[in-house]
């Protein structure tokens, strides 16, 4: 490189000298401008040593040290270089320290960026380290706080005028001379800041600064001088206060005896930056473990940001012509202080001998050689990937031959491109770059059809590379990339810590790999097709299993494929973090993996990693940097000649086959190793100017190219014998039998039959993806059945079916949700009719609208096909509704397709209904005037006599009971407590539930324009809300409660009014009845009325009025009631549920309390009351089931027939599980479809909608945040590799356990689909097995085996468990559903065992067309 050295008479000698080497912690930089300042001319003269006296830098990253891990070469950056020691900024390149060295932002100039290091970090000393007091800039001051800065037009002062200002530092009296009018640009006159002149001699001076004290307050603390010589500081020291007065100076050795003793003075020297030179005394009397360094670090980081920001600017510049041979003139100018408010900087291209800018080579960062070897390929910095002949390359010194060397070249990233690959068929070539794409290209058989491109000097193709895919799945630079051996897969990793795995047949995203910590930088692939490995900044290897797929193979069947085998540490615990790459490198025998930047102690090294043990104990040293890439040759060589091999040995011996491998790195060094010998076989240093970047051998393993980052690409060949013999292909491939290369997993047809069933069941799937393409189009018919749960069948008209024998009409704590009644005035009811597409009309016009066109000819206008109808998602929608709806509403155990959330759920207050809990561990209370230990001693005495001591549980404890007299007659409640009034029920129950509060006036409506029996008519009356729209509403059906107001009748309290119960149609009173109590709640429905009253008690009437049932006397006051159907619920404060049947006047279980769904095994042995989540919804189904919700996301089922209560979904499932959507999408949109006329559409039964429940309650409100956190860590663990598959496989188990046990059929069918299919794709032979069992039933059941038929007592379907007798599963009949799950299953080919006797059982092989539904999964 070429360096300016400074002589003592200022003349300059440019050198020739040896590029620096950075140490541990520092930087090398690439120069392309230098800045100067006064010390530059200074220290040569003072010491009379010539020197590179230069300090200030600003260029590209050359190289870095191997502790530095905030740049990497090619980052623009300024630094200060460490004065008076070698390597300083007068040369081509420079080294700084990391910590003063920062980056520098695209709209900052180099030579801007020049002007700033030392100048600016000497300002920043003085105002921040040596004046102690002044606030810094990221916490400005609001005080006025004076300051005198004397040389303000030097670039030290004009610095620490912009720092004050930064602090808000005013007012600034500035002191300059023939710069006065730059610094007029970088004052605020406006908050005082004051400019004097020094050249109007010292007494104007002084009697200047008077002035400008006086009008700054009188009293100056603080002053910095930027000049240090020639009275500056006398005049200073004469208005400065001389108590508490602070000065600084900057330059050393100067008489300070004028400064008083009193005024404290200190000297700032910007060199305290580096360690070698920290002198902070502060830092030495407080033991503090920061100091100077560290100061600036702080500084020049922030620099850097407001540069980038724009508050923060360099010094005005004047660039000196001659690069290094106008350093003499600039400095002799310096000296004769000819420079005012400018630095002076210099541009190293324009130094004679130095190669310029434009000029330089764009760094090469990749390169791989085709598997025929006739092809180079290389990715580098100008964005293009090149396609270069290898026959031109290896005959470049043949003067005869004329063949074309660069074959191709593409364009089709946006970036710098940092990887290139072919494939091992050599059918595709891949490259990625830091546009975050990876391009896939293919080779045009055809020649190129054109020339060079116009405008360019790339010579004309001689091949025609197209790009086949662009893939998208990174979110940083894409850094490195690996086929596997077969072609199959391409992996892909970038900075974004991201494995990407891609198919290599359809280039589908197969499996995304979030594993790592840090940035990913290398790739490797097994020879024998079983691993590939990758190399991470998290200073591990992890090394993958995987099983490759096949043609058809997409995402959902690699769910469980490509997991995590290891997790290598041990070689790079240390490894420095500043390399490009980290490519490693398989053995071609499959025994060894290379891993680069590794180390071994504190020397950099390769570590070489044994298959099977994974263990590290074989380290190649030698290179002085970190190893970057490293390469093993494709081929096997003998030690051994051929002619020497005995003639009846059929194969080479294993102990005389050998592996070459290169590696290189950022010494620029390249070394060959083979394995017969412990050293390298060749080293050679300084290859290239820059670091190399990549290997890649030719397929017979002579040659091989490297590439640099200073542009260059170099082919090295050794010749015959040089690195052993080469063995042949086939030995090769024999030394990877052993590891099972060669066998694929594919599994083996059983039979014609297998092959019959994998045909099917293929044509199913194809069936099912042409019925979901018609659909997308708009092509399939609408549907016209809504089946929810149940066994609905087709009709002409619309019908509505639930999983229970009654077409559900429900309401939910005084609103129903009913059918859609019509009637007239004498009661009589008409059939529902199918509503009215409003929008039908309107939509036939559009798709009949005729335009006219420019030539004046009539045109149909297109019609978007979406907006010509479609099947809207079958799923709930929280979607606010109008409160006026005219459409049928699909009534069942569930939502409706759109939530009204115009009425919320009545009866419960936002956030649920809050719930205590009471452990039963209770203490005695303490008693006024008992001595302790007291009331434990009575107790003890008296139980030991046989007697049983009478306590009272109160709030503060047991207390014994006390005698007082007895109130007589009625007490009054007062009215402000109702009715929080204690029950005796809530001393001994654990549950605490919230009471209703009591309302004067309950109103509820029901139903929307819809008839009401006449009294003794049979028909059923109308009984919820509706949703539709585009009319007025009119509520048909009201019923109301009027509680008696605070005062007595008679003025007696006693003498209460009582309570009236009115329904009303149409605002016509239809009958009315009187309650003694006062009412909390009502409800209804079609079949009858129901009231709650506080006094714990349930009325019930039939529609027409008439009283339905005596009053149910409940233990305490109701605060749920619900009805569906012909049930009704009841919740009341301590939490006892009750279930009647009001049809047959029956309970179909005992109450059964809800504090073992509140957590109550939790708290039951604490000592005091504790929150228990709240319930946020309880409703029925149509066979009487309670299903309830809970606000921390967990949703209930009481199962009758087990007395237990049942868990449908909880958190856990939310963050664990691959079949969790929030959008419902699982369920939404599926149908069963036999290509017939109508269509079956699939509803949302209880499970999605407790899973909705689940979704708002946790993951919308951040509650899921620890969990999540916790199932992260858990993935990237050793021994939970399976962790993600075993839950959703479990959250699929609980979905159908859920279904079958509320009987909901769809679901059910759709559940046992997903289930069959994920089984399908882990090949869990045991569990299909199992399920196939299962489906078959009790046909499969020994006879001596008890088998279950019929209802059971409390109302359970007799198909409600796996094992039952009959040929139904859940409403479905067992061998359709066994059919669909065997054509799920067909395909695998792993499983056909199995299978095909299931098969042929139900004569799907013999089948040439299937009937049933086409079941979509």
């Amino acid at each position: 490189m070429k360096e300016a050295i400074v002589h003592p008479d200022l003349k300059v000698e440019i050198i020739d000298s040896p590029i620096p080497v950075p140490e541990d912690d520092q930087v090398v930089t690439k120069v392309v401008v230098s800045g100067s300042n006064p010390k530059d001319w200074k220290y040569p003269v003072m010491s009379k040593t010539p020197m590179n006296s230069g300090d200030d830098i600003a260029g590209v990253v050359h190289q870095v040290g191997r502790n530095v891990y905030e740049f990497k070469p090619g980052d623009r950056v300024a630094g200060f270089h460490e004065m008076r020691t070698p390597a300083g900024s007068f040369a081509e390149y420079a080294v700084s320290w990391a910590h003063t060295t920062f980056h520098i932002p695209n709209n900052t100039s180099f030579e801007e960026a020049a002007s700033i290091p030392l100048a600016a970090m000497t300002a920043a000393m003085g105002l921040y380290q040596r004046l102690q007091g002044l606030p810094v800039p990221w916490h400005p001051t609001t005080t006025p706080t004076p300051l005198i800065v004397y040389g303000a037009a030097t670039a030290v002062g004009a610095y620490a005028i912009k720092l004050a200002q930064l602090s808000n530092i005013h007012p600034l009296i500035c002191i300059a001379g023939r710069g006065i009018d730059f610094v007029e640009t970088i004052i605020s006159k406006d908050k005082g800041d004051v400019i004097l002149d020094y050249r109007d001699g010292d007494d104007k001076l002084v009697q200047n600064l008077k002035s400008a004290v006086d009008k700054a307050g009188g009293k100056v603390e603080y002053a910095f001088d930027a000049v240090s010589e020639h009275g500056s500081y006398e005049n200073i020291c004469k208005v400065l206060d001389h108590h508490t007065g602070q000065i600084t100076l900057v330059l050393p050795g100067k008489d300070s005896s004028a400064i008083p003793s009193s005024i404290k003075q200190s000297m700032t020297m910007v060199g305290a930056v580096h360690a070698s030179m920290d002198q902070n005394q502060f830092q030495k009397e407080t033991g503090s473990k920061t100091g100077n360094t560290d100061f600036g670090f702080v500084m020049f980081r922030f620099f850097g940001r407001g540069l980038k920001e724009g508050w923060f600017k360099g010094h005005p510049q004047e660039v000196v012509p001659g690069g290094l041979a106008g350093i003499s003139d600039a400095l002799k100018n310096l000296k004769d202080g000819k420079a005012s408010a400018v630095k002076y900087v210099f541009r190293l291209e324009e130094t004679e001998g130095v190669e310029s800018g434009e000029k330089k080579d764009f760094e090469v960062y990749s390169c791989h050689v085709s598997p025929d070897g006739s092809r180079l390929v290389t990715a580098a910095g100008d964005g293009y990937v090149r396609v270069w002949s290898t026959e031109a390359v290896f005959r470049a010194a043949d003067p005869s031959f004329n063949g074309p060397k660069q074959l191709a070249s593409m364009s089709y990233h946006s970036g710098t491109i940092h990887t290139v690959r072919f494939s091992g068929n050599g059918r595709f070539l891949a490259s990625g770059a830091d546009d975050k794409i990876v391009c896939v290209y293919t080779l045009d058989p055809h020649p190129p059809s054109h020339n060079a491109t116009f405008g360019t000097d790339e010579p004309p193709p001689v091949e025609t590379w197209r790009i086949h895919r662009r893939l998208i799945g990174h979110d940083n630079d894409v850094q490195d990339l690996g086929w596997s051996y077969d072609s199959s897969i391409l992996v892909s990793v970038g900075l974004d810590s991201k494995v990407v795995v891609w198919s290599g047949y359809t280039f589908e995203k197969l499996k995304t790999i979030s594993s790592h910590q840090s940035l990913v930088k290398g790739i490797t692939f097994d020879p024998a097709n079983k691993y590939f490995a990758t190399a991470s900044d998290d200073r591990t290897v992890k090394l993958w299993r995987f099983t490759p797929p096949g043609p058809n193979s997409t995402a959902y069947d690699q769910i469980s494929n490509f997991v995590l085998e290891k997790n290598i540490t041990a070689p790079f615990i240390s490894s420095p973090l500043t390399t490009y790459f980290r490519r490693c490198s398989w053995s071609p025998d499959g025994n060894h993996i290379a891993a680069a930047n590794a180390v071994n102690g504190p020397v950099s090294s390769v570590a070489i990693i044994n298959r099977g043990s994974w263990d590290g104990d074989i380290h190649l040293i030698g290179h002085e940097g970190p190893v970057e890439v490293c390469s093993f040759s494709p081929r096997l060589f003998s030690k051994l000649r051929p002619s020497d091999q005995p003639p009846e040995s059929k194969g080479q011996a294993t102990s005389n086959l050998v592996t070459v491998i290169a590696c290189a790195g950022q010494d620029k060094s390249l070394t060959v190793w083979i394995t017969s010998n412990p050293r390298p076989l060749v080293i050679t240093q300084d290859l290239a100017l820059k670091s190399l970047s990549d290997l890649a051998w030719t397929p017979d393993g002579t040659n091989l190219f490297v590439t640099s980052l200073d542009g260059s690409i170099i082919c090295v060949s050794f010749d015959a014998g040089e690195l052993g013999y080469e063995v042949s292909q086939e030995e090769t491939e024999k030394t990877l039998e052993k590891f099972g290369a060669g066998r694929r997993g594919a599994g083996i047809i059983e039979g014609t039959d297998g092959l019959l069933l994998e045909e099917r069941s293929r044509e199913d799937e194809l069936r099912g993806a042409e019925g979901r393409m018609g659909a997308l189009m708009g092509d399939a018919p609408s549907s016209q059945v809504a089946t929810l749960n149940g066994n609905g069948t087709p009709g002409p008209q619309p019908a509505i079916v639930t999983n229970g024998a009654m077409p559900p009409d429900d309401g939910t704590n005084g609103h129903a949700d009913g059918n859609h009644l019509s009637g007239g005035a004498n009661g009589q009811t008409s059939t529902p009719q199918a509503p009215e597409d409003p929008n039908k009309e309107k939509l036939e016009k559009l798709k009949s609208r005729v335009t006219i066109t420019k030539d004046g000819k009539k045109r149909i206008a297109p019609l978007l096909l979406s907006s010509s109808g479609g099947h809207e998602s079958s799923l709930p929608r929280a979607q606010l509704m109008a409160a006026s709806t005219n459409a049928q509403v699909a009534k069942g155990d569930a939502p409706q397709t759109i939530l009204d959330l115009s009425k919320p759920f009545d009866g419960l207050p936002k956030g649920g209904l809050a719930s205590l809990l009471l452990g039963n561990k209770r203490k005695l209370a303490k008693i006024d005037g008992v001595e302790d230990g007291h009331i434990e001693k009575k107790i003890a005495l008296t139980s030991k006599e046989g007697a049983i001591p009478i306590l009272t549980n109160s709030a503060e404890g047991l207390v014994p009971p006390r005698s007082g007299g007895v109130a007589m007659g009625h007490q009054p409640t007062p009215e402000f407590i109702r009715p929080a009034v204690v029950n005796p029920s809530l001393v001994v129950s654990q549950v605490r539930l919230a009471v209703p509060k009591l309302r004067k006036h309950i109103v509820q409506t029901f139903g929307e324009s819809s008839g009401l029996p006449a009294p003794g008519s049979h028909t059923e009356g109308a009984g919820g809300r509706e949703n539709g729209s585009n009319r007025q509403v009119q509520h048909d059906i009201m019923i109301e409660a009027r509680n008696p107001s605070q005062l007595p009748v008679t003025g007696k309290a006693l003498d209460q009014e009582p309570c009236r119960i009115t329904v009303s149609r149409r605002g016509q009173p239809l009958w009315q009845d009187f309650l003694p109590r006062s009412t909390l709640l009502l409800t209804g429905n079609k079949m009858f009325w129901a009231a709650a009253c506080e006094d714990g008690s349930v009325h019930a009437w039939t529609p027409a009025g008439r009283r339905l049932v005596n009053a149910l006397v409940l233990e305490s006051q109701p605060v749920i009631l619900e009805c569906k159907g012909k049930w009704l619920l009841c919740v009341t404060a301590v939490g006892m549920c009750y279930v009647w049947d009001m049809k047959t006047l029956q309970s179909p279980h005992p109450p059964v309390s809800l504090a073992p769904v509140l957590d109550i095994a939790i708290h039951s042995l604490q000592e005091q009351l504790t929150a228990g989540p709240a319930i946020t919804s309880a409703h029925l189904n149509s066979e009487g089931r309670i299903v309830v919700s809970l606000s921390n996301g967990d949703g209930f089922a009481y199962s009758p027939s087990m007395y237990v209560w049942q868990r449908l979904t909880e958190l856990w499932w939310a963050v664990g599980s691959q079949y969790w959507n929030t959008t419902d999408s699982s369920i939404g949109d599926l149908r069963s479809s036999t290509g017939q006329k109508n269509a079956t559409t699939i509803s949302a039964g209880v499970v999605p909608f407790l899973e909705r429940g689940t979704t708002s309650e946790t993951m919308i409100r951040g509650k899921a945040f620890l969990l999540q956190r916790l199932v992260k860590q858990l993935l990237s663990r050793e021994g939970y590799e399976g962790f993600e598959s075993s839950v959703s496989l479990a959250h699929l188990e609980n979905r159908m356990a859920a279904a079958m046990m509320l009987g909901s059929k769809e679901e059910f069918q759709i559940y046992l689909y997903m289930y069959a299919k994920r089984l399908g794709a882990e090949g869990l032979k045991s569990k299909v097995e199992e399920l196939l069992r299962g489906l078959l039933g009790g046909v499969n059941e020994d006879d001596n085996e008890e088998s279950v038929r019929g209802t059971s007592a409390n109302g359970n379907a007799e198909d409600r468990t796996w094992d039952n007798a009959s040929d139904l599963l859940c409403g479905w009949p067992r061998k359709e559903l066994l059919k669909g799950v065997i054509l799920i299953l067909g395909k695998n080919r792993d499983l056909q065992r199995i299978t095909v006797p299931y098969a042929n059982l139900l004569g799907v092989t013999a089948e040439p067309e299937m009937d049933g539904d086409a079941m979509v999964a």
